[in-house]
């Protein structure tokens, strides 16, 4: 606005700047009907678990620490 020389420069700044602001307003709201939510929630999960599924499935190699694991014998066919 400070480059305007006459007050009908400004005025017409001043309108485009209206209009512009008018668009960015609609623009916004289109944007808003087409992503309600840009964040998750709480109650749709990342990386959603199967029933029984454990986190720890896959951390460790069973064969190298037999003696360590909580339970007993397993025999693995491939």
């Amino acid at each position: 606005m400070s480059s305007a020389t006459t007050d009908d420069e400004e005025a017409e700044i001043n309108e485009a700047l209206t209009e512009l602001r008018a668009a960015l307003a609609v623009a916004e709201a289109k944007l808003a009907q087409l992503n309600p939510t840009s964040e998750p929630t709480a109650e749709v999960p990342a990386e959603t678990l199967l029933s029984g599924e454990s986190e720890t499935i896959g951390t460790s190699n069973l064969s190298e620490n037999v003696e360590d694991t909580p339970f007993g014998e397993r025999t693995a066919y491939v």
